[in-house]
């Protein structure tokens, strides 16, 4: 499936690589990503996963609506490359959080994300 951010028709270009050509180094530009691995809405725990495109500090954190934070799950150097996360449904405090809607918020840098995350019961 093919399809371009505008949701209009129009000329595609597709690249197919050929990893025996090109090296590892230039088979793909590493971004920043955010994205969740699992179910979501979820009911016990989210299964989220990052990338990051350098080395370099990063600060993945759960917010409510409000704004308030609600959980810190990552603030440390990490390597560029993808890293999985696991969210418990927990605050900073260890106790389960009502359900509703959550922003799951990472920085690296001076780039940010936000994912939408739907707590069930």
């Amino acid at each position: 499936m093919v399809f371009n951010q505008n949701d209009r028709g129009g000329k595609y270009r597709i690249w197919v690589i050929d990893p025996d050509v090109m090296s590892a180094e230039t088979r793909s530009i590493p971004t920043l990503d955010l994205r969740s691995a699992g179910a979501n809405p979820f009911a016990g725990q989210a299964s989220l996963c990052y990338s990051v495109p350098s080395d370099g500090a990063v600060d993945l954190s759960i917010y409510d609506v409000a704004g308030r934070r609600v959980r810190e799950l990552v603030r440390n150097n990490v390597s560029a490359g993808q890293h999985p996360v696991i969210w418990d449904g927990r605050d900073d405090n260890g106790s389960s959080v009502a359900t509703g809607i959550y922003l799951a918020r990472l920085r690296h840098g001076k780039d940010e994300l936000k994912l939408k995350l739907v707590r069930t019961q």
